[in-house]
């Protein structure tokens, strides 16, 4: 009796308090060029990490945005409008998290971080905006 109580709750548990903990969630990176320069979102040299977490490879451990391998950087040419890639990331959509992309121009390479260096999202599309502002000094 006592091994089929536990297995009862053992099953509820797995389904509906630890599966959609560690379901994935997939997300919406968007991002726009407004500048003349050909600017780069490097999304495999690009971080995300949980509030608990540490910082981990946005496409490390099987993690992947559909339609780019981790090697292809995100190219925008000059005033491109907007595009998006979409990204499977661990663990559910409920989770706090922050993003740190590493943008590159002409040999210069800057991190963008989102929502902001020190806080966290639950959000499931990440606007980068306009990724050319931050070169906007270089030349």
């Amino acid at each position: 009796m006592k091994i089929q109580l536990f297995l009862a709750v053992s099953f509820l548990l797995a389904t509906f308090v630890l599966r959609p903990a560690f379901a994935g969630c997939d997300i919406t990176i968007k991002a726009e060029n407004k500048s003349l320069k050909q600017v780069q979102v490097q999304l495999g040299y690009s971080d995300v990490r949980t509030r608990a977490g540490t910082w981990a490879g946005l496409l490390y451990g099987g993690r992947k945005c559909w339609g780019m391998s981790p090697d292809e950087p995100w190219i925008f040419d000059a005033k491109t409008g907007y595009k998006s890639v979409t990204c499977e990331l661990d663990f559910g959509c409920k989770v706090d998290r922050r993003y740190r992309f590493r943008l590159f121009y002409s040999g210069n390479a800057i991190y963008e971080y989102y929502p902001s260096d020190d806080e966290f999202t639950e959000r499931t599309t990440i606007d980068l905006r306009n990724i050319g502002r931050h070169f906007k000094d270089y030349d």
